[in-house]
């Protein structure tokens, strides 16, 4: 059986999870050795990628993308709007794409909410259309 970089990051989280700093610190050397020796240190972006994942939800954390038209304004204040409509504490990472004319995209991983200028005539559009 094959383990996945699911797998490996959950094993790896659940190992580190009640250890000391100085430990973790060896445990990571360790599986990296480890990963190197089985051929798969390639696997490492994805193993931590899924260890974020899971020790995110292990914390009651999600993470959310914001997207805005222009340099970001007020995202403390979208964050404490966000982490009180979807209930949970979220880590937010914005980015600046012009060609959304205005307004926002809000992108959780199980959800979109494209409240954009772009967006919107859009969905105009294709009514219009249709």
């Amino acid at each position: 059986m094959k383990t996945t970089a699911k797998q490996y990051a959950r094993a790896l989280w659940e190992t580190c999870e009640n250890a000391s700093q100085e430990t973790q610190e060896k445990i990571l050397s360790n599986f990296a050795n480890l990963l190197k020796e089985a051929g798969q240190l390639e696997w490492f972006t994805k193993i931590a990628r899924e260890f974020v994942k899971y020790d995110r939800a292990k914390r009651g954390v999600k993470a959310v993308r914001v997207t805005f038209a222009s340099q970001d304004r007020g995202t403390a204040e979208i964050q404490g709007e966000l982490e009180r409509l979807i209930g949970s504490k979220l880590v937010v990472q914005t980015r600046v794409r012009p060609e959304i004319l205005g307004g926002v995209i809000v992108e959780t991983e199980d959800a979109r909410v494209d409240a954009s200028v772009r967006g919107k005539l859009g969905k105009l559009r294709n009514s219009l259309i249709s």
